[in-house]
């Protein structure tokens, strides 16, 4: 048998192919801001409190109508109570000690002693902000997607929340009751919060949205 002559090796063997690089451009590439995530679950957050806050003030009228009527049993009660320990003259030295739970009744009654014109307010202000948080949250949803038009829509949505934010600590500060201590204070933080999600929306980079729209 003859042996089989060796492979040839070529002269020039063929080329490489360079290694792709993103080059300077893709390093140099801006990042995708995260405010929009942020801001818009955050705002779906709000939003949602925002709801059962509204149909918590929708439902204030018949919870205080309920409260007053327990307290006026319990008033009754008491006072039943108090006047047949007096008839029955058991325990006369117990009467200084009996007056406290008046003072009690008496500061329930100044809590809930409010204008005609509140329930009325209590069921357009809670309707309003079931209606705006709703609308918040689809604001918020929109710009957690970088939809087109979703910076205006939130910017709608937060000005129409710091607005009826302002009207409820207006009429909390206008009943001046125990009451609308609550109803300030909670007003006061929620309208905080619509303020800074405002400004981080205001101040953040809207390339992403401008792209979408194009």
């Amino acid at each position: 048998m003859s042996a089989s002559p060796p492979p040839e090796i070529p002269a020039s063997p063929p080329p490489i192919p360079p290694v792709q690089f993103g080059g300077p451009a893709a390093l140099l590439a801006p990042r995708k801001p995260s405010w929009p995530k942020v801001v818009g679950i955050l705002g779906i957050i709000f939003g949602a409190f925002g709801v059962i806050g509204g149909a918590q003030l929708i439902a204030t009228p018949n919870i205080m109508d309920f409260q007053k009527g327990m307290m006026s049993n319990m008033e009754r009660s008491f006072a039943e109570h108090r006047s047949s320990r007096r008839d029955s003259e058991m325990f006369p030295d117990r009467r200084d000690t009996e007056a406290s739970p008046e003072g009690l009744f008496t500061m329930f009654n100044a809590m809930w002693d409010t204008p005609e014109w509140f329930d009325t307010w209590c069921r357009v202000g809670g309707t309003l902000a079931v209606l705006i948080s709703g609308f918040y949250i689809i604001a918020a949803i929109r710009l957690l997607q970088i939809k087109p038009g979703a910076v205006g829509l939130f910017y709608s949505a937060a000005g129409l929340a710091i607005i009826l934010v302002l009207v409820k600590v207006g009429v909390g500060v206008y009943l001046g009751s125990l009451m609308s201590m609550g109803v300030v204070m909670n007003g006061v933080i929620g309208g905080i919060a619509d303020i800074v999600l405002f400004i981080v929306v205001a101040s953040g980079s809207k390339e992403m949205f401008a792209r979408q729209a194009t």
